[in-house]
């Protein structure tokens, strides 16, 4: 099992013009929290975000609509008025049989990717009443008919993982989420060159050689492996 163990001390230099902000269990209230130290210190050009899993479907996480969003906004309007470009990211669909197999059902009056479908609309507003980008990641996995209850799924499962996860992608999912942010900023012809990854566990990189960092198959270490070949 995951120790989840990293140093929160990495910081830009001459050859790392990307780093890994995500830390397990998060939610959007922890990110404002940590925001200055995290991200703000760090004077990057663009901070790429994906929160709202554990606002959604984990319970001792799990917050209103209303707060996420009032959150949401306060977290990209702080980090705008340094004058950072934001990518708001939507999280990825769930499995619900996976995760209900470990999570009681009774914590949800609504089903729990019907509330990420809901946190990916509020996030697509925000990106647009903030005048900020957006990729929905969420969308891109179901185009790739995840999470399934095959091995082929880019959504953890006891099949392709040996765990009944549901929530976290396959080192396959975490390098289509990177690659799906690399087309976008290049097809929009968008060069940062200090960027950091804000989120929870998904951009922490959880089951996947080089969690929490970037290295080995995190989102940002083959993001940052795209973007600034060696």
């Amino acid at each position: 099992m995951s120790l989840f163990l990293f140093s929160c001390k990495t910081t830009f230099t001459a050859t790392n013009h990307l780093l890994n902000k995500g830390f397990p269990n998060n939610n959007v209230i922890n990110l404002n929290h940590r925001l200055h130290r995290a991200v703000l210190k760090h004077h990057p050009s663009l901070v790429i975000i994906m929160i709202g899993t554990n606002d959604m479907i984990n319970p001792p996480k799990m917050i209103s609509f209303s707060e996420y969003k009032s959150k949401l906004n306060e977290l990209v309007t702080n980090i705008k008025q340094h004058g950072i470009h934001v990518l708001l990211l939507s999280p990825p669909p769930v499995d619900i049989t996976d995760l209900l197999s470990r999570r009681s059902k009774k914590r949800f009056k609504v089903l729990p990717n019907e509330k990420i479908d809901s946190v990916t609309a509020i996030i697509h507003q925000i990106a647009v009443e903030q005048h900020c980008m957006y990729l929905d990641i969420n969308r891109i996995f179901k185009e790739h008919h995840s999470p399934n209850d095959t091995k082929s799924s880019l959504i953890r499962n006891e099949i392709n993982s040996e765990r009944k996860d549901g929530v976290h992608p396959t080192a396959e999912g975490y390098q289509l989420i990177a690659k799906s942010i690399f087309n976008f900023l290049k097809s929009r012809g968008k060069n940062y060159q200090r960027i950091i990854c804000f989120g929870d566990s998904i951009t922490f990189g959880a089951y996947v050689r080089g969690e929490g960092s970037t290295k080995g198959d995190t989102y940002p270490a083959i993001l940052k492996r795209l973007l600034f070949p060696k």
